[in-house]
């Protein structure tokens, strides 16, 4: 996969650290105090630590400033209700920019 300039969104820290880089602006969201509050302790001493940053917010009501040409959610399958998916694809839809695609990996049945 080759992913051009950018801002991303992630969720949890060790994605966010791993692919931010100049280029790409990695924003690591969660709704929990305690994820945001390790995944700073465990990033912020990284040589890339100003190439990313964690809200604490809920993904589904958060206003981001700026769209992001890249979201990565590989929570989708398993975290979120089979009755709550569509909301989950709009919100993803509309935080997107257009044209961009969202990621979300999937577990492939035997």
């Amino acid at each position: 996969m080759v992913l051009s300039n950018g801002q991303e969104l992630f969720p949890r820290g060790y994605d966010v650290a791993a692919i931010a880089c100049p280029e790409l602006y990695v924003v690591g969201l969660d709704i929990s105090d305690i994820a945001i509050k390790k995944a700073v302790e465990l990033s912020s001493s990284l040589p890339n630590a100003s190439c990313f940053n964690f809200l604490k917010a809920d993904f589904c009501t958060w206003s981001p400033s700026e769209l992001f040409y890249l979201i990565l959610d590989y929570t989708f399958s398993c975290a979120i209700e089979p009755d709550m998916r569509l909301a989950w694809a709009q919100r993803i839809r509309d935080i997107l920019k257009p044209a961009d695609t969202p990621l979300s990996p999937s577990p492939v049945p035997n």
